[in-house]
């Protein structure tokens, strides 16, 4: 037997270890922390560019949205700390924030078509941005094979996927795959970029190669395989120059 995680609960979406939910219905802040807390989660903490981009893009976050994060400086004023006590090791605040309007600003929204943070009164009804660990359970070593693929595969559709662990570059990645007789992914519809999610959702490594580059002619996104991009699903700014 070997204890390892399982997939996110039904409203909650995988990312680099943890499940996210946003949760619309308004509560004050204190009430979406102990709302969080009774799914065995807390308030959102957001420790970097990269997970505060996964929140924007990947979890339906509108930009009407105002959600409430764990961030607070209820303890000590001006001291803003997070409500799962992990450090802060970074901020997104809106121009001008954080602000104090006669001392009421003590907990932290995300709001905006970026997601920025301001300040706003604890007692406003808003909705919410939970965080929790994947639940764990005892399961026998999976002997079972998905049908047509190769041992640590992952069948989708009528393809096999694996997710490759070494940190290799683009070039290096791609000669792997070829040696498996096998190509960096195509993403081609929403529904297969929902399943890459399930399958690296859960992993600590965050970045992962796909088939994607501009290698051959700058500007010009093209798979491995030669073909153009019917459909692409680029991150705010993406791609750059």
């Amino acid at each position: 037997e070997e204890i390892r995680p399982i997939r996110c609960t039904d409203g909650w979406w995988p990312y680099a270890g943890h499940c996210y939910s946003i949760q619309r219905e308004p509560k004050l802040w204190k009430d979406a922390l102990i709302s969080c807390q009774e799914q065995d989660g807390d308030l959102a903490s957001v420790h970097n560019i990269a997970e505060h981009s996964f929140v924007v893009s990947q979890l339906g976050y509108k930009t009407t949205d105002e959600l409430w994060l764990g961030l607070n400086d209820l303890k000590t004023h001006f001291y803003f700390e997070w409500s799962d006590r992990t450090p802060v090791t970074f901020t997104k605040w809106q121009r001008g924030h954080p602000t104090y309007i006669n001392g009421l600003d003590d907990c932290v929204v995300m709001k905006g078509q970026d997601g920025y943070w301001a300040t706003e009164v604890c007692d406003k009804q808003l909705g919410y941005l939970c965080k929790k660990k994947p639940s764990s359970q005892r399961l026998e070593i999976e002997t079972t094979e998905d049908p047509g693929c190769q041992k640590g595969w992952k069948r989708y559709g009528f393809h096999c996927y694996l997710v490759g662990s070494a940190l290799v570059t683009f070039s290096e990645a791609n000669k792997t795959c070829e040696w498996s007789k096998a190509y960096l992914a195509t993403v081609e519809s929403r529904n297969e970029q929902a399943f890459l999610i399930s399958l690296i959702g859960l992993r600590s490594e965050k970045y992962f190669w796909i088939g994607l580059s501009n290698t051959e002619e700058q500007g010009s996104f093209r798979w491995t395989s030669g073909e153009t991009p019917l459909f692409t699903h680029w991150n705010t700014g993406m791609p750059g120059k």
